[in-house]
């Protein structure tokens, strides 16, 4: 069995279908309403954002949340999207795809071993909520993970850095799922997580197979795209 955190150091211490978009420099020959298939949700709560730096060689494509069209019924119907993107890259032969997962609330980091062990995600990341020792003040943090193992002693010098911090829970994780496994299915079935948002190799394999990219990447070679899908965790708590 993997393990994934030393439990001891804490003690002290978001397919087919992607909204409308527009690069940022009018300057760029792109045209982002070519690159757009449809949208991510029916009422815009959830975007595809997309931008393009003058002269970059990459294009970002960053999946956003839209607070002010946000209800929790809209964040349940893309959440219902998820099993046929899974389905639908595990039919193309993906051995494992990437996949952001949002917990219900924070989590204990013995918890979340329970769980990432039982359903073998192998993990990059983790986001973590964490208060102020000393005016109680909440916070979030980022940790790398490396071999499912957090770095110990990276993290005891962030607890205990300018401003003590105690770690509340993990609320969210990034990572990938072998297709071959259960993994998904356990993940989803699991009460403790709200999403596992497998649609960044979705959206990426839209685009890059668009004739429009196609097109600008015969003129550009090394034209490439970043999509960025984060978690839901803060949108989840508002409309609760």
């Amino acid at each position: 069995m993997k393990k994934f955190f030393p439990i001891g150091i804490i003690t002290g211490a978001l397919i087919l279908g992607l909204a409308t978009s527009s690069f940022a420099s009018p300057s760029n020959k792109l045209e982002m309403e070519n690159y757009s298939p449809s949208k991510l949700s029916d009422d815009n709560s959830i975007e595809l954002k997309m931008n393009r730096e003058k002269e970059s060689k990459e294009i970002e494509a960053d999946v956003i949340v839209n607070s002010k069209n946000l209800t929790l019924n809209s964040l349940k119907k893309y959440q219902k999207k998820m099993p046929s993107y899974f389905k639908k890259l595990k039919s193309e032969g993906y051995a494992s795809v990437p996949a952001t997962i949002t917990f219900n609330e924070t989590i204990s980091f013995a918890k979340f071993e329970e769980i990432m062990n039982d359903s073998k995600v192998d993990i990059n990341r983790i986001f973590v909520r964490t208060k102020s020792m000393s005016d109680g003040s909440l916070g979030a943090l980022t940790i790398a993970v490396e071999d499912n193992v957090v770095n110990s002693e990276k993290l005891k010098s962030i607890l205990n850095g300018p401003v003590e911090l105690e770690v509340v829970g993990v609320y969210a994780a990034e990572g990938s799922i072998k297709t071959k496994e259960k993994t998904f299915e356990t993940l989803t079935e699991n009460n403790n997580i709200f999403l596992v948002d497998v649609s960044k190799q979705v959206i990426e394999n839209q685009i890059t197979s668009s004739k429009e990219f196609k097109n600008d990447k015969t003129k550009d070679k090394k034209l490439h795209i970043d999509v960025n899908v984060y978690d839901i965790f803060w949108e989840l708590q508002q409309v609760k």
